[in-house]
C-alpha cells in the first residue's frame, strides 16, 4: 500500500516479490494472500504488462488503484502532456504569488522574473523535456481504477487568524470504479488553469 511514488514503490515491489515467487519462495505468494493499493500512484509498470506476462496478469488480479478527482500525478503521460502541465504550474505559481503582498510589484520592478525562473527549473531539465512521450510509449496502467470524488468542499476546523486556517476533507463523497482506465487518466479540465492550485491539492488526497 503506498500514496504517489510510495504506491509505484508498491508495484515495483510486488513485481520483485512475483518475479522470485516461483525461483525462491515456491511460490507461496498468489492472488489470496498479497494485495496492492495505491492511492496517487504515477504509472511505473511496462504497458501491457498485464497481457505479456505471467506477472503482470498476477498483478492485474491484485492491484487496486485510487485518483482522486483531477490528482495529476497517475496522469502524466496517458492522460496529461507537458505543455498541459507547463500551463497548470504557471498558473499555480501566478496565484501563489498573488498570495503574496508585494511580491508581484517586486518581480516587475527588479525584472526578477521570479515566474520564469521557477518554470526553467521544472521543465527545462533533460530528463522532463520528453517525460510525457517517455511515459506514453512506456508505462501504462495495471490493475483495478476507482475515482474518488468530493461531495463537500473542504471544511475549516481550526482558525489561527488571516490566512491561517486549517481544512480537512469531509468523509462524504463518491467512489466510481472505472473499467477503462484510459479514460480515467485522460479526465481532466479542458482549461488547465482554471482549478490549478485545486489540482494540485487534489494529489494529497
Amino acid at each position: 500500500c503506498g500514496h504517489s511514488l510510495g504506491g509505484g514503490y508498491s508495484l515495483l515491489s510486488a513485481t520483485h516479490i512475483l518475479a522470485e515467487n516461483k525461483k525462491k519462495l515456491n511460490g507461496y505468494f498468489n492472488e489470496k494472500n498479497l494485495k496492492i493499493v495505491t492511492f496517487g500512484a504515477p504509472l511505473v509498470l511496462e504497458k501491457d504488462i498485464d497481457k505479456t506476462t505471467e506477472t503482470g496478469k498476477l498483478l492485474n488480479l491484485i492491484t487496486t488503484n485510487f485518483i482522486n478527482q483531477f490528482d495529476i500525478v497517475p496522469r502524466i503521460g496517458e492522460g496529461i502532456s507537458l505543455e498541459y502541465m507547463k500551463k497548470l504550474t504557471e498558473k499555480s505559481v501566478d496565484d501563489s504569488m498573488r498570495k503574496v503582498w508585494g511580491l508581484k510589484q517586486v518581480d516587475s520592478m527588479f525584472n526578477l522574473n521570479i515566474q520564469g525562473k521557477i518554470q526553467n527549473s521544472l521543465f527545462e531539465r533533460d530528463d522532463i523535456k520528453n517525460i510525457d512521450k517517455v511515459q506514453k510509449e512506456i508505462y501504462g496502467a495495471v490493475g483495478s481504477y476507482y475515482l474518488l470524488m468530493n461531495k463537500y468542499k473542504p471544511m475549516e476546523v481550526i482558525n489561527y487568524g488571516k490566512k491561517k486556517s486549517v481544512y480537512v476533507r469531509q468523509l462524504q463523497g463518491m467512489c466510481l470504479s472505472m473499467p477503462d482506465p484510459q479514460k480515467l487518466l485522460a479526465l481532466l479540465p479542458k482549461r488547465s488553469g482554471l482549478f490549478a492550485n485545486h489540482m494540485l491539492f487534489d494529489h494529497f488526497m
